[in-house]
C-alpha cells in the first residue's frame, strides 16, 4: 500500500506542476498575442511616427543638398565648355543624291 500511494503522490506531483507550466505559459502567449494584436491594429506608436518623421525630414535635406550641388556643377561644366561654333555655308560639303 504505501508503494502505491507514492506512485500516486508522484504522478499527482508531476500533473500538477506540469499543468501550472502550462497554465502559466498558455496565460503569457494569450498576452504576448494581444498586444502584438493592438500593435497591427493600431496606428503606430507616437515614437515611431517622430522617428519617421525626422528620417523623411533628413532624407528631404539631403535630397536639397544633392540637387543644389547638380545644379552647381551644371553651372560649371555650362561655363567651361565653348558653345558649338556654326558651320558657315562654305564649310559645308555638298554630296550628290
Amino acid at each position: 500500500m504505501n508503494e502505491a500511494f507514492a506512485i500516486l503522490a508522484t504522478m499527482f506531483a508531476v500533473t500538477g506542476t506540469l499543468t501550472v507550466v502550462f497554465g502559466i505559459g498558455w496565460l503569457r502567449a494569450h498576452r504576448r498575442i494581444r498586444s502584438l494584436e493592438r500593435q497591427l491594429s493600431g496606428a503606430p506608436p507616437e515614437s515611431a511616427v517622430d522617428r519617421l518623421e525626422q528620417d523623411i525630414a533628413t532624407l528631404a535635406d539631403q535630397l536639397n543638398q544633392l540637387a543644389n550641388g547638380q545644379e552647381f556643377l551644371s553651372r560649371i561644366v555650362a561655363d567651361r565648355v565653348p558653345a558649338p561654333r556654326l558651320k558657315q555655308a562654305e564649310d559645308r560639303i555638298v554630296t550628290p543624291k
